[in-house]
């Protein structure tokens, strides 16, 4: 989960670096593209798209994993807590027979 988290910051920056990239292209008033940066603004939109949607299943498999590793730990720390009882029962009945010996 934390290569996740990485990819997440990652994918983050460079949308945001598209993004403030492709704002460049636009005259000042912000309506027109420049002359010429017609092909890089598509091309910019595309890898937009992309990345947003690389974001978004990247989002969704955190998601899935973070669930799976709860129902994992409830799982585990159920065993586990009969594990332990069974092992302290064992251990307290060795001791009230070793006290009763005595």
């Amino acid at each position: 989960m934390k290569e996740h988290r990485g990819i997440v910051e990652k994918l983050n920056v460079a949308l945001k670096d598209l993004e403030e990239h492709n704002s460049t292209l636009f005259q000042s008033n912000g309506l027109a593209l420049k002359q010429g940066e017609k092909f890089v603004h598509s091309l910019n939109v595309k890898q937009i798209k992309c990345k947003e949607a690389k974001l978004t299943k990247v989002t969704q498999d955190m998601g899935s994993l973070e669930n799976k590793k709860r129902s994992y730990d409830s799982i585990f720390k159920g065993i586990h807590k009969q594990h332990i009882h069974k092992r302290r029962r064992k251990k307290e009945n060795r001791r009230d027979q070793m006290k009763e010996r005595s």
